[in-house]
């Protein structure tokens, strides 16, 4: 008899099974759950999302795993606010629910991705939430708790476009959003600056969402609007602003490796232990520079002997043992072991 595992996804558009669905956007870097569902079906497991989930079997349900915490105390409050204005209610089987759902199953486990400075309310409690859990597991690092390493959808280099010339200079992709909490280790703020200073330079463009209303008409002149085709609009520059939306140990996200698949050398800020999981040689550390002037004098010193010798570099990278903690198998692998109740 098959083995059924609920999964509590991040937002509602993940029910019905949709978290395993491949994403609409096959050129997008999402974490790779179509390849988990399957994963799991190999080793005679179900995996299914909550709101499949019969409360009839009250008490034959074993094993419920969280992607992340929702608000709590204040900010619970703010969110129920926010969606009165809206006149929405937000994912309410989570947001509502969930400490009446834990119970009923025999085991719960708790994977928490997202990092202080958008989930605030979790790290402002850790006692009190993981207390509702049988384990829990960070990928931004919290002492006493296991690591896991946020999974890439691919495991091998782009070769259709790293080695294509590279006829641009900089860009940057991310969304547009703010911190909700631990703002001194927010790099939101920090992306904008840096996007003005290279920017008024014209050395700079811009992909991602929600920038329809910019902080400055610098940024709305760079805004290019959403890259259809990632990793080729990618290729297409020497350099990428890879600024994680928090400085955080462990807390190394799909930003860099979207930069290094396609040979876009990364300007990184983020995780402090970077180096822990991606080799220096491999990118450029924002924390060598006093300012951007300074990083923006480095950068048009190098040559294309230099950026091949990170290329070189990320290749190596790329075929090591280093790397596969970060691939869709090695994801896969970890939740099992989890399922099966087995040390990460």
């Amino acid at each position: 008899m098959k083995k059924v595992v609920y999964f509590f996804p991040f937002s509602e558009s993940g029910l019905k099974n949709r978290l395993f669905e491949p994403y609409s956007n096959p050129k997008a870097n999402v974490p790779p759950f179509d390849y988990l569902k399957s994963y799991l079906e190999r080793n005679n497991i179900e995996a299914r999302t909550i709101d499949l989930w019969d409360e009839s079997q009250d008490g034959q349900s074993d094993l419920l795993i969280v992607f992340d915490h929702p608000p709590v105390g204040i900010y619970k409050f703010l969110y129920r606010l926010r969606d009165l204005v809206r006149r929405k209610d937000t994912f309410p089987i989570k947001n509502h629910r969930l400490f009446k759902i834990l119970p009923k199953f025999k085991r719960k486990v708790l994977m928490q991705w997202e990092s202080a400075v958008n989930n605030p309310w979790v790290y402002k409690n850790i006692p009190s939430i993981v207390a509702h859990y049988d384990q829990s597991y960070f990928i931004p690092k919290a002492s006493g708790f296991s690591h896991f390493y946020y999974p890439q959808n691919f495991n091998h280099l782009n070769q259709t476009h790293f080695g294509k010339p590279r006829t641009k200079f900089m860009v940057m992709m991310n969304s547009f959003t703010q911190a909700k909490g631990f703002w001194q280790f927010e790099l939101y703020s920090h992306r904008v600056k840096a996007l003005e200073f290279f920017g008024q330079r014209d050395e700079i463009d811009l992909y991602g969402p929600r920038w329809g209303s910019p902080p400055s008409t610098i940024i709305r002149k760079i805004w290019k609007g959403f890259a259809d085709d990632k990793p080729a609009t990618m290729a297409e520059y020497k350099f990428s602003l890879c600024f994680e939306n928090a400085i955080w140990p462990g807390y190394v996200t799909e930003k860099i490796f979207d930069c290094l698949s396609v040979g876009t050398i990364p300007v990184y800020w983020g995780a402090p232990d970077i180096e822990d999981d991606v080799p220096a040689s491999c990118f450029i550390d924002m924390r060598r520079f006093e300012n951007f002037e300074a990083l923006r004098r480095f950068l048009h010193s190098l040559t294309s002997e230099n950026i091949k010798r990170y290329q070189d570099s990320i290749r190596a990278y790329f075929n090591s043992t280093s790397f596969k903690k970060f691939t869709p198998e090695h994801f896969s692998e970890t939740i099992l072991n989890i399922i099966q109740d087995q040390a990460i």
